[in-house]
């Protein structure tokens, strides 16, 4: 097939001939219809796709591998690997750089030809169905929709390759997954920090790259992302190393050990994300200090170049900025010299132990370049190390086991069903799979007023959803916010609320007790007391969507939320007195937002704020959490004023909810226009239920139902005419 388009490449089709200016000029409305008898005939092949499983299963046969289509340089080192374990392994690109060609199928020449472009990668994408078993993508798009070519594709190739029965490997390699939002939530240095370009490089938009990785996890067999990569990547495989390198052809050189002149290799493929200014300043330091030391810059050369001058250099600076090791790191130490590069977190390597790189960060290069000037001896001595360290871990022979049984595992065992469970309680109930709690009747608090798997959310935190490392020095949790680490008392009540249901799940696990009463005791040594009387958590920053409100600030929405973190605390230890100033706490709810309150009447309708600033904005979602505060402190203490303004506030919600519809969604409150997210619409729903649970009124019911169904039809017309996954 392959070579039948070359020749039409070559042929028919090339340049100035007959065929090529017609294809040419009818090219925007063929386009289409060739899209559509793609689909007309995909069936076909995918009944052909289940016939060559069970004939391969059959027969015990190994299945074909293909890898692509983005050419990043080690997935033909991943291929040769598996093709020396006895599979037939094909790399396939629809585009090459100039570090290396050594792809078995580059198809370049015929994406340049503008008669072919458009409709090959619909052949494509049907010759892979007949032609491979188990597909190696990067979160950037596949055979069918790489390249953007063919856009209908994008949210269609993974669902149609599963249920054709094939298997899917999603591998990151950086710049797919990496996001400019939760880049900007680590600490420094990240490589957002000097990015000429922002949005090409990388990923600038939160939401459509939580979008992209959501599908991914969706519908691959395997989910695969390394270091740092993998806080883009929630639930990923962070433990298996991608990168494996033939150190049977990279020869072990090793760094002399004399005091030549020392040649520093540094080789930047965007000297902006590597920190090439670094390395270039601290080796001009040295050299005015008087130390016999040169920076080998190595740009646009093939690799087999690059590795020549690596082999000739004594050190190899890769980068200081990244936080994580590439491929260059590897190639490195193979060849036995010491690295300098920035390990952001070292528990990225926590199952390869012994690493031998040198982490330095940018004010960092030029100390840890004087030593390696000064200490010869170490500097053969850490390549000896480097060697030795990438061939335990790096080696194609270290690395084929656990290639191996990646894919007879996922070869053994092809989980449609349960993926299309998972994708149905996706639409039922949302990726966090919310829910109403299951009591919310009597003194003794247990769920709160909306559940969402405790285990998932917590790992969310671990993996960087508030900031990177998530934890400060006393192992509380912290945001990241405009550049800097924050206490946000809303996030630590999140964090302990996961912790009291991962709790009531699993009642013999101490940890989650300890946790939650230490976030408890985290917010009771921040529940100010004013001069009013009145208790209140404050935000020590300014207020993100609310410039005017300047810090400290405080809000309904945490102010409910830490008040039931601390009924609980009590109920779970009594005689920490967590009860102390709940009353004070409570009373900012039936105080008005000009006395300092959260609560403001607007027309006769009792709203409590989430921002209690003039104008009020009436947040749809912070006012019912400060109503679930409200009744479970009236549970808690018999206080009838706070139920009285829960009944209240719920009358509100019914005669304003109506306010809050907008034509493409629900407004996130009444002064904006913003239109809220998917997950944000399905917590929505959920705290309807839960009020028509705790006040019996059916209106809350089939209003949420309302939603439910508009919801529905959103993203079943959005799948079907193929602007976004199902």
């Amino acid at each position: 097939m392959i070579r039948f388009l070359f020749w039409l490449n070559a042929g028919p089709l090339a340049p100035g001939k007959r065929w090529h200016d017609a294809l040419l000029r009818r090219a925007g409305r063929l386009r289409r219809i060739f899209f559509m008898a793609t689909m007309m005939v995909l069936p076909l092949f995918m009944v052909a796709s289940w016939l060559r499983v069970v004939v391969l299963k059959l027969s015990g046969g190994k299945p074909r591998l293909v890898w692509g289509p983005t050419p990043i340089i080690n997935i033909v080192d991943q291929s040769e690997l598996m093709q020396r374990q006895g599979y037939e392994s094909t790399t396939v690109v629809y585009a090459v750089y100039h570090i290396t060609n050594r792809f078995d199928y580059d198809l370049m020449p015929l994406i340049r030809n503008q008669a072919i472009a458009w409709w090959l990668p619909n052949v494509v994408f049907l010759w892979s169905l007949l032609k491979f078993d188990i597909f190696h993508y990067f979160f950037d798009g596949g055979l069918w929709s790489g390249m953007k070519i063919v856009p209908e594709a994008k949210w269609l190739e993974l669902p149609i390759l599963r249920l054709a029965g094939k298997r899917i490997v999603a591998m990151a390699y950086g710049s797919d997954v990496r996001v400019q939002h939760l880049n900007r939530m680590w600490e420094t240095p990240n490589s957002c920090e000097e990015c000429p370009e922002p949005g090409r490089h990388c990923i600038c938009d939160l939401a459509p790259a939580q979008l992209n990785t959501k599908y991914y996890r969706e519908w691959v067999n395997e989910s695969i992302a390394m270091g740092d990569m993998a806080n883009y990547v929630f639930g990923s495989n962070r433990r298996f190393f991608h990168w494996p390198i033939d150190t049977e052809v990279v020869k072990y050189v090793g760094s002399k050990g004399t005091d030549e002149e020392i040649v520093v290799a540094h080789s930047p493929n965007h000297r902006y994300f590597k920190g090439t200014h670094y390395f270039e300043s601290a080796v001009s330091n040295l050299r005015e200090r008087g130390y016999k030391i040169r920076l080998d810059l190595i740009e646009g050369v093939s690799n087999d170049e690059a590795k020549r001058r690596y082999a000739a250099a004594d050190i190899i600076a890769a980068q200081c900025v990244y936080g994580w090791m590439g491929f260059t790191e590897v190639e490195g130490m193979a060849a036995g010299k010491p690295v300098i590069t920035f390990i952001r977190d070292w528990d990225y390597l926590a199952h390869m132990p012994g690493c031998p790189l040198i982490s330095s960060r940018p004010d960092e290069v030029e100390a840890a370049l004087e030593r390696l000037c000064l200490h010869p001896e170490d500097r053969a001595r850490i390549g000896r190390e480097s060697r030795a360290w990438a061939e335990r871990y790096c080696s194609f022979e270290a690395r084929a086991p656990d290639y191996v049984e990646l894919h007879k595992q996922i070869w053994k065992w092809n989980p449609v069903l349960p993926t299309l469970l998972t994708k149905a309680r996706d639409i039922l109930s949302g990726d966090s799979g919310y829910r109403p709690a299951r009591d919310f009747t009597g003194p003794v608090l247990g769920e709160w007023a909306i559940w969402s798997d405790p285990f998932l959310n917590l790992q969310r935190i671990r993996e960087g959803c508030y900031g990177q490392p998530p934890f400060d020095a006393q192992g509380m949790i912290r945001m990241f916010y405009n550049g800097a680490y924050v206490e946000h008392p809303g996030v630590v009540a999140l964090y302990a609320l996961n912790h009291f249901h991962a709790l009531l799940q699993k009642p013999s696990e101490d940890g989650h007790r300890a946790e939650f009463l230490k976030a408890a005791r985290w917010l009771q040594q921040r529940l100010v007391i004013g001069p009013d009387g009145i208790g209140r958590w404050f935000y020590p920053f300014e207020c993100p969507s609310r410039p005017t409100m300047a810090a400290p600030w405080f809000s309904c929405f945490s102010q409910s939320l830490d008040l039931s973190i601390l009924m609980r605390a009590h109920q779970l230890s009594p005689d920490e007195g967590f009860d102390r100033n709940l009353d004070r706490a409570a009373q900012l709810f039936w105080t008005d937002m000009q006395n300092g309150g959260v609560r403001h009447v607007d027309d006769g309708l009792v709203f409590l704020e989430e921002y209690p600033e003039e104008p009020a904005s009436h947040v749809l979602n912070g006012f019912i959490t400060g109503l679930f505060g409200l009744h479970e402190y009236y549970r808690f203490s018999g206080d009838r004023r706070a139920i009285e303004l829960f009944w209240h506030g719920a009358e509100t919600v019914k005669l304003a909810v109506a306010r809050y519809e907008a034509p493409d969604g629900l407004r996130y409150d009444l002064l904006n226009q913003f239109v809220v997210n998917t997950d944000y619409y399905y917590f929505i729903v959920q705290q309807f239920l839960a009020l028509y649970q705790i006040t019996g009124d059916r209106f809350f019911k089939s209003y949420a139902r309302k939603l439910q169904r508009r919801m529905y039809r959103q993203r079943m017309s959005a799948a079907l005419r193929l602007r976004a996954p199902i």
